[in-house]
Order: structure tokens, then sequence, then C-alpha cells
């Protein structure tokens, strides 16, 4: 359960750089950096990452 939960963690933390990664794009093009809905997924997203990573990160097998 906690290493479904972990794996959970580190895809919307995949997400998130993907967000990242498309909103930099977008700004070098000339475009608005991040639209209305990408703001509300990147806030998802990090508070889902700090409410949990202290708790399984450090139960996580690989930094154990």
């Amino acid at each position: 359960m906690l290493d479904a939960i972990a794996l959970l963690i580190y895809l919307l933390m995949g997400l998130f750089l993907r967000v990242i990664w498309i909103s930099s794009q977008q700004m070098l093009k000339g475009r608005r950096i991040l639209s209305y809905k990408d703001k509300i997924l990147v806030i998802i997203v990090l508070v889902i990452i700090f409410a949990f990573s202290s708790y399984v990160i450090p139960s996580f097998s690989i930094f154990s």
C-alpha cells in the first residue's frame, strides 16, 4: 500500500515537471505562461506532494 502511494506521488511529480516544461516552452513562444486550469492542477499536485512526502518517502524502500 505504501509503495502504491509513493508511486502515485512520483507520477504526480512527473506530471508537475511536465506542466513546468510545457509552460516554459509556451513562455519562450510568447504565450501565456499557465492557463487557469493548469494553475489549479499545479496547486493540487503541490499540496498532495507536500502532504504525503514527509510520511511516505522515508518509508519507501529505495530511501530506507
